[in-house]
């Protein structure tokens, strides 16, 4: 099936030097069928997984009103507008969506999807450009990757995360696919975009640009190729920075006040996350360690590609440690590893050995496990600490779905009956954005006051390290506390104490509204407010 790159030679022989595969005219989209197959099952998988989380929201939130004419800004009329998202183009690119009229949810969700498929593609294509992999082998590959977890999951989710994956990918890809030139330019068109999708993506192409140096080697038109992606790479930080310091009257994204930084609980929660991860999806460590064990001391092509996907993955690790890990399910944080992990496995197609092909039909039957359902979860990687326990990443799939859609009816109902008023609220996705009301954020997101606090961090779920009581707020007046759904029929005993304390103090009352069906609001069910009752 697969054939190798480069002639084997003899012990004492000189080797040439590593030329790509280059394929006839005949075969050189042998491996398109056999790719396009391999959708089927990914789409199959991202189908049952999708969803939309409720963080997509904040930046559906910049979006609207910036068409609705008030600026780039979460709560109208605040100055400087802070900068509570950390996705600039992703954000922009929402904004068209509300513009055309559009629901900028389905919008991000095809976007992620067709990134996911191109990204599946290329991987099947670079399987066949480097190694000369058959048709059939690129489809394997291409289904391998499709099937990851990660993959499946990240296909929706209304975040940046598949598309960032798929232009850090390209920066890599146009420099060391071969045939032919590398492609800097195209590359640093890439590395641009990625740099505007995350404010951390600089940092992700700089590790793209090092791995593809290292593989297609130290060749003059290499170095010109990294020196131009750099230098468009470079244009689009220098330009998101000035608009930055124009706009946001800011160096940095409130949103990395509240999340970065380095220390002791940080590490030891993403090391924990990592690990789940790994337990989660072993392919994701079996893969590249796999391929450099196949690949010692063998051909240059396979060898140079397993170093750049081991590489590139042990960077993405380094990162989910450095973050402290991520709350949202199947290793978002890894995903740009996830295509360099699909390399790995075309290397292991690329060698014949007999152990090698069994190790990969195992990596290939194991992959999907998790989005089954089919988790080992150790109590000793626990690393999600606002749960009680640890929960397989289905579950937690299951539960980031179930929360934004609440959170979603929850903002429809405040907009009709709570317009134009201030909450108090810990997610401020979903609520934000279909309620319109001005928002105090408990996590800091978008209250820089919370994020310049000098305060230890909680040893809370990634992403919530910083939180301060609703008290903190009363100077600045809110009218609510919090919202949700309840069954008409619900008592108030489920109320935090210290709610009920406040509503027995009567600092505080409960306020009902109900909800008709003809709004698509569930049967028997009620808007409920809890809002401060102050001193005239």
């Amino acid at each position: 099936m697969p054939t190798d790159t480069e002639p084997t030679t003899r012990k004492g022989e000189a080797r040439g030097p590593a030329q790509p595969f280059t394929p006839h005219s005949r075969t050189a989209r042998a491996w398109l069928p056999w790719a396009l197959l391999a959708l089927v099952p990914w789409a199959l998988g991202a189908w049952a997984l999708r969803f939309t989380c409720d963080d997509a929201y904040i930046s559906f939130r910049y979006a609207a009103n910036l068409v609705a004419g008030d600026g780039l800004v979460y709560n109208v009329g605040e100055t400087p507008p802070v900068e509570g998202y950390s996705n600039l183009l992703w954000t922009l690119a929402s904004a068209a969506a509300l513009a055309l009229r559009l629901d900028p949810a389905v919008v991000a969700n095809v976007l992620a999807a067709a990134s996911a498929a191109a990204l599946i593609l290329l991987v099947a294509r670079f399987a066949h450009v480097r190694f000369g992999l058959s048709g059939l082998g690129c489809g394997i590959v291409a289904l391998f990757v499709g099937i990851l977890p990660p993959v499946s999951c990240w296909s929706t989710g209304g975040l940046e995360t598949m598309t960032f994956a798929l232009a850090v990918f390209l920066v890599y890809e146009r420099i060391a696919s071969g045939p032919g030139a590398p492609r800097g330019w195209q590359a640093g068109i890439a590395a641009a975009l990625a740099a505007l999708l995350r404010a951390d993506g600089a940092g992700w192409v700089l590790a793209a640009l090092a791995v593809a140096w290292v593989d297609a080697g130290s060749r003059p038109e290499v170095r010109a190729a990294v020196v131009r992606a750099a230098l468009l790479l470079g244009a689009a930080v220098c330009a998101q920075l000035a608009f930055r310091l124009a706009w946001h009257q800011d160096w940095i994204p409130n949103t990395a006040r509240v999340k970065a930084g380095l220390s002791a609980m940080r590490i030891e929660r993403g090391a924990k996350y990592v690990g789940m991860m790994l337990v989660a999806m072993p392919a994701l460590l079996l893969a590249p360690l796999l391929a450099l064990i196949a690949t010692r001391g063998t051909l240059k092509c396979p060898r140079r590609v397993s170093i750049a996907a081991a590489v590139f993955a042990v960077v993405a690790a380094g990162y989910s440690i450095w973050a402290g890990g991520d709350f949202l399910p199947f290793g978002r944080f890894l995903l740009p590893a996830v295509p360099f992990v699909g390399l790995a496995f075309a290397c292991l197609l690329a060698r014949p050995a007999a152990w090698v092909r069994v190790a990969a039909a195992l990596l290939l039957a194991t992959a999907p496990l998790a989005t089954l359902g089919v988790q080992a979860v150790p109590r000793a990687l626990h690393f999600r600490w606002n749960e009680a326990e640890p929960i397989d990443e289905l579950t937690m799939l299951d539960n980031v779905r179930y929360r934004a859609e609440q959170w979603a009816l929850v903002g429809r109902a405040l907009s009709t009956r709570c317009a134009g008023q201030s909450i108090v609220l810990g997610g401020i996705g979903a609520v934000g954005y279909f309620s319109g009301l001005r928002v105090l954020d408990l996590f800091g997101l978008v209250s820089p006051a919370v994020a310049r606090l000098e305060t230890p961090l909680e040893r809370s779920s990634p992403g919530h390290d910083r939180r301060v009581d609703p008290e903190f707020f009363l100077p600045e007046r809110p009218d609510l506390l919090g919202a949700w759904i309840s069954s008409t029929s619900a008592t108030l005993a489920g109320l935090p104490p210290h709610w009920q304390g406040l509503v027995a103090a009567n600092q505080a009352r409960v306020e009902r509204w109900p909800l008709a069906e003809d709004e698509d609001f569930p049967p028997g069910t009620e808007l409920r407010v809890l809002r401060i009752v102050y001193d005239r």
